[in-house]
């Protein structure tokens, strides 16, 4: 089920602007779980199985899966004109679920309950920002200076600079441990809060690479059972970076030569990946990946 109301108006002729709110809402969606998921308990793992004659780890896909969604956009639009457009964009939503398909496909921690699972979507993102624009440079043919055809014109003329730039809050992801459960396979190994810590969760007010969020809130549960932390309890870092290029057209009869120099991640910001979130591991808490470094091309198609 999807719904959404918007708003929009034009200002002169050349800008609009948009305010929207977007709803969806998705049952009976596939999720997988371990039928034979065994119950809690530390006796040997056959004497607690629903049906001991075969291994603790069945997979099984039943339509209990469940999604919700909702947003709250913005838009500022630039048409094209005098050699300009331009197009801002901001979401504010939220993203909740019981299963993020098959990134989560063997992460159902009770078999005989999957709306334990519900949280934040693995998908999850707060606050998308966007910022794209085109300009076409005022020289050469046409254009407000040089508007006389000649070699000066030719060379001048017909350069274009486009870029985006985009602004992301962090996805969320599960704090875990090492072989707690004790339930069989196919099943999280999720955590317990630490005493008074469910409130915070950990979140530090100035996470850093070294440290993104508080180990102290989160302890083992006991041995063969499951921790009741849930799943996607913290946010890891946003990301944001800037792309540009710069292209010209030459003219040549009919046909058309390009040049293109494109810059992505122009400023060569660091976005960081997710951090280690084993509080077994002695690296807990620790960011240790990072996305590309700043890279460009050049391209040159001839269209005829």
């Amino acid at each position: 089920m999807q719904w959404n109301v918007n708003f929009q108006r034009s200002l002169g002729s050349d800008y609009l602007v948009e305010a929207a709110y977007t709803g969806s809402r998705s049952r009976s969606l596939s999720k997988r779980y371990n039928i034979n998921q065994a119950d809690f308990g530390t006796t040997p793992i056959n004497s607690r199985l629903p049906f001991p004659q075969f291994q603790p780890a069945m997979l099984y896909s039943a339509a209990i899966g469940t999604a919700d969604f909702k947003g709250l956009s913005l838009r500022l639009e630039k048409r094209y004109s005098a050699g300009l457009f331009f197009l801002a964009n901001y979401q504010l939503s939220e993203n909740r679920d019981n299963g993020s398909g098959e990134v989560e496909a063997n992460d159902t921690a009770f078999r005989t309950d999957p709306n334990a699972d519900e949280s934040l979507s693995r998908y999850h993102q707060r606050h998308r920002g966007a910022f794209s624009f085109g300009y076409e440079l005022p020289f050469g043919e046409g254009r407000r200076w040089l508007k006389s055809a000649g070699p000066v014109a030719y060379v001048l003329g017909g350069w274009q600079v486009q870029g985006i730039i985009r602004a992301v809050s962090g996805f969320p992801f599960t704090l875990s441990g090492t072989n707690v459960c004790q339930r069989g396979s196919f099943v999280p190994q999720r955590v317990n809060y630490a005493p008074g810590r469910e409130g915070d969760r950990g979140v530090l007010d100035d996470p850093t690479v070294g440290q993104w969020y508080d180990r102290t809130a989160y302890v083992l549960p006991a041995a063969g059972s499951q921790g009741t932390a849930g799943r996607n309890t913290l946010i890891g870092p946003g990301s944001k970076q800037v792309d540009f290029s710069l292209s010209k057209r030459f003219p040549l009869g009919a046909s058309r030569l390009e040049f293109r120099w494109e810059i992505f991640n122009l400023f060569n910001t660091t976005n960081f990946g997710q951090p280690d979130g084993n509080i077994n591991n002695v690296t807990a808490g620790i960011i240790s990946t990072a996305d590309d470094a700043r890279n460009m091309q050049f391209g040159i198609p001839l269209a005829w």
